[in-house]
């Protein structure tokens, strides 16, 4: 019969070994958010005077605030593991080309922005990850 170990700290027994889970809730939580704010600045749109000049940065709006949230909701799950932060704009990333050939055709400008997701969600992920109340943030900072 195995015990837990009291003394290994939660962080090590948990979710450290594994990215990959934290990683495919972020890209759904991302998905989600897509579609919830398209949905929402659709309607918004839809009431502006002029629509036609908004689609495109609505895109990259939707797109970049999908991208926080995906980073957020995995470095909140993953608890330090930036690598499922990237992971998670990877994952978005590859739903996003699959969805953009299939809808256009082809690639084309677009899709080399897929590219940036990772780093992306890896940023928000730094930003909003887990705090620590004494040294502000949890991730090992490096001195060049």
């Amino acid at each position: 019969m195995k015990t837990k170990n009291k003394f290994v700290p939660k962080d090590t027994r948990e979710n450290s070994s594994n990215p990959f889970k934290p990683a495919l809730i972020g890209a759904l939580s991302a998905v989600i958010c897509t579609l919830l704010l398209s949905l929402l600045i659709t309607l918004l749109i839809l009431r502006s005077p002029d629509p036609d000049n908004l689609t495109k940065p609505s895109a990259y709006l939707i797109l970049a605030l999908s991208l926080l949230c995906a980073g957020i909701v995995s470095s909140r799950i993953s608890k330090r593991n930036l690598v499922s932060c990237a992971l998670s704009g990877g994952i978005f990333a590859l739903i996003g080309l699959f969805v953009h050939i299939a809808i256009n055709g082809g690639t084309g400008f677009f899709s080399i922005l897929y590219l940036s997701f990772p780093l992306i969600s890896t940023l928000s992920g730094m930003i909003a990850g887990p705090k620590d109340k004494k040294r502000g943030t949890k991730f090992t900072k490096r001195k060049f």
